[in-house]
């Protein structure tokens, strides 16, 4: 490097021109001397890995060792050899690096950060450390500047990266911090009234059957709000944990969609709203599908848009595509509707998240809805897509695939879009009688530790014709299995999973080891993703969570009762 000689005059002249030593008035010695401190401070200045360079006042490159040349991406120094570095130096950064230059002519020593494009376009930050050069031979003024300039962008994308991370991680606990205070005013609501209106039956202060009744229904109603609460949380859960599964059988997509808007009906009808169902093409009257999810999706979508909506209308449309075998639901409704931001933070499917967290105040809502819903239609084939225009209402389009499905078992729209169906009048159907014992006969042992709970689901079995023997254990349990002889053993157990002195789990473990054979059902309040996989490893037929439903309960113990081989028992 030319320039090279300039940083050994100094050195060199320090060292040697007041030794003393004959060698000193040798030119020849001199010459040489120097030669040699330019050969090394090349070699230094070639082979460090950072940019060495040397401009002017006027920001122009006069010297840059194979380092800095390789930064650039210039083949050779006569190729960039008085080209203003301000070409390379994107523009934003132009005034801030002539200003550098300018202080450090000025003595200073400078550091910056800018951004480059090298001659092939690669974009690179760099660090620069600048000073003053001394000045040439006979030159009074410092005319050049010495830098060194090192690439920090992988550093800069690392900063970047942990600062996105972050932002990302505040605003996920932001949104979950929200959210945990959403829950808190759900159950706290519902609550409010469970206990409130339960103090007035207890204390015996309503008289009226009306009232009484009314307030029944009340209790009931924010019972069963909690239990959507939960059940919603749990389902996020599984959601996360990869646990979800589906089903694939045989379903009747029009009676589920029927239903369903029957059950909200009452919540559209308080709100005077226009609310109905629309066929736009000849639907399947039968598709492979999971009903419960499907269920799940449009009782979500429907009830969010009447939830929404003030005044107007709620409009399900069912459409039918063929050529993809894709049934398409549609919501449309007259509601506060959303900003396109909002609609963009929506679509982004995540848990704990609303589009504006006012919202939960004024209608309620835990903000899973919609990421339960989108996980849903992708595990059924489909997808989720939302529209909205602010102050006007909402448009959510949900899709699921309906597998093969026979072209000539369809419902036809009149000309109006109702469904058009042949159902025959009440008084043709034949006539079916409820079974008033559906266990009628059968023995059930229930272990059950918390008397509240043995009272009810005893009153549940008994009530269905079954005789049942209460447990407060699981030790309890067996000894009392034990001590039976083999014409009075249970034909089923009711197994709560987390009691004392000996649990369900262990209980369950210790009958299969003994030969218990006949149907064991788990009843468990855990309801995360891997506790039905845990029950019935420990042994168990079915699994129920808490709350019981009645109705599942019983239905579950006649299924069972009815398979006396267990081989024979399906594991859902």
């Amino acid at each position: 490097m030319v320039r090279a000689s300039d940083l050994a005059d100094t050195a060199y002249m320090q060292d040697h021109a007041s030794t003393g030593s004959e060698d000193s008035t040798d030119p020849s010695h001199t010459v040489d001397a120097m030669q040699d401190h330019v050969k090394r401070l090349n070699t230094i200045l070639s082979t460090v890995s950072e940019c060495f360079k040397i401009v002017d006042k006027a920001c122009c490159l006069l010297d840059m060792n194979e380092a800095g040349l390789s930064l650039i991406e210039a083949e050779s120094l006569e190729q960039v050899h008085g080209v203003s570095v301000l070409e390379l130096v994107l523009p934003d950064y132009h005034d801030a690096y002539r200003k550098g230059i300018e202080a450090a002519l000025r003595g200073e020593r400078v550091t910056q950060e800018f951004e480059i494009q090298g001659l092939r376009g690669t974009r690179r930050w760099m660090q620069q450390v600048a000073v003053a050069m001394p000045p040439r031979h006979g030159e009074t003024k410092n005319n050049e500047v010495a830098a060194f300039t090192r690439d920090i962008t992988k550093m800069r994308e690392s900063v970047e990266t942990l600062k996105a991370a972050r932002d990302l991680a505040e605003q996920a606990n932001t949104a979950k911090s929200e959210f945990l205070a959403n829950v808190s005013h759900e159950i706290r609501t519902p609550m409010t009234a469970i206990l409130g209106f339960t103090e007035l039956l207890t204390a015996r202060k309503l008289t009226d059957p009306d009232r009484i009744e009314d307030t029944i229904n009340t209790i009931q109603a924010n019972a069963r709000h909690l239990c959507v609460i939960v059940n919603d949380v749990l389902d996020v859960s599984k959601i996360e944990a990869g646990q979800m599964s589906v089903e694939n059988v045989e379903t009747s997509p029009l009676k589920i969609l029927e239903e369903v808007i029957t059950a909200l009906t009452p919540m559209a009808q308080a709100k005077k709203l226009a609310y109905g169902l629309r066929l736009s093409t000849a639907i399947p009257e039968s598709i492979q599908t999971d009903p419960t999810r499907l269920r799940q999706i449009l009782h979500n979508l429907i009830g969010n848009a009447i939830k929404f909506t003030e005044a107007g209308s709620v409009t399900t449309e069912l459409c039918f595509v063929p050529e993809s075998e894709l049934l398409r639901f549609t919501v449309t409704d007259t509601g506060i509707g959303m900003t396109e931001a909002q609609c963009d933070q929506v679509r982004r499917f995540q848990a704990f998240t609303q589009a504006d967290s006012s919202t939960t105040r004024r209608f309620g809502g835990s903000g899973l809805g919609l990421r339960i819903c989108q996980s849903l239609t992708d595990l059924l084939g489909g997808a989720l897509a939302i529209e909205s225009d602010f102050g006007r209402g909402s448009r959510i389009t949900a899709t699921i695939a309906t597998g093969p499905v026979d072209p000539d078992a369809v419902v036809e729209p009149d000309e109006e879009g109702n469904p058009t169906i042949d159902r025959r009048p009440v008084d043709e159907l034949p006539p079916t009688l409820p079974q008033a014992q559906p266990l009628a006969g059968l023995r059930v042992l229930l272990a059950e530790d918390g008397p509240d709970n043995q009272r009810l689901i005893s009153h549940y079995i008994t009530k269905a014709g079954a005789t049942i023997l209460a447990c407060n254990d699981g030790a309890e349990a067996c000894q009392a299995i034990n001590q039976c002889s083999p014409e009075q053993k249970p034909d089923l157990v009711l197994m709560d999973m987390q009691m004392p002195v000996m649990d369900g789990y262990e209980a369950t473990r210790t009958l299969r080891q003994e030969g218990f054979d006949h149907p064991i059902i788990a009843l468990t309040a855990n309801a995360m993703s891997g506790d039905r996989r845990k029950c019935v490893d420990a042994g168990c037929d079915e699994y129920l969570t808490k709350p019981v439903n009645r109705k599942h309960l019983i239905e579950t113990c006649a299924l069972l009762a009815a398979q006396p081989d267990r081989d024979a028992i399906p594991i859902r």
